[in-house]
């Protein structure tokens, strides 16, 4: 697997992954509000990084740069628990080398798990237009001493 800068011929895959995911992992919505086209608009300003293995799209992470914030971080749900996600965090943590931090709907279990998993701790919770969240900060990888 390699991890390369966004390139516009990503962007049709990136947004087939992006509407799967999003329909997958917010399940308690309305699946008919999310679009093809929310892609390009949601990540709009954001660095991405996508995950590739033989040309494939795997996955990807958005990164708003200005706060180190991952805005998003999807998966193709055929490549769930390869360590493409873990890849993609490495990444982006090599590049910055500060905290990164990101919100996750409190619904989204499996998806809070997984960033715990990765060293994700909690800050703080609140509410917003989509529902309770948390903020989560990563200072270091869980498998290193950085």
């Amino acid at each position: 697997m390699e991890i390369k800068a966004y390139q516009t011929d990503f962007l049709e895959d990136l947004a087939l992954i992006y509407l799967d995911s999003r329909r997958d992992a917010f399940y308690w919505t309305d699946p008919g509000s999310y679009h093809l086209s929310d892609f390009k608009e949601d990540t709009q300003g954001e660095r991405i990084w996508v995950a590739l293995e033989e040309g494939k799209v795997l996955g990807f992470i958005a990164v708003w740069q200005a706060d180190h914030f991952i805005h998003h971080l999807y998966v193709d749900k055929a490549h769930y628990r390869k360590g493409i996600g873990q890849c993609l965090i490495e990444e982006v943590y090599r590049f910055y080398q500060a905290p990164l931090r990101l919100k996750c709907l409190s619904k989204n279990k499996r998806a809070i798990s997984f960033y715990q998993s990765q060293g994700f701790k909690v800050l703080d919770k609140g509410v917003d237009n989509l529902g309770e969240y948390c903020l989560l900060q990563l200072k270091s990888l869980n498998h290193t001493n950085a």
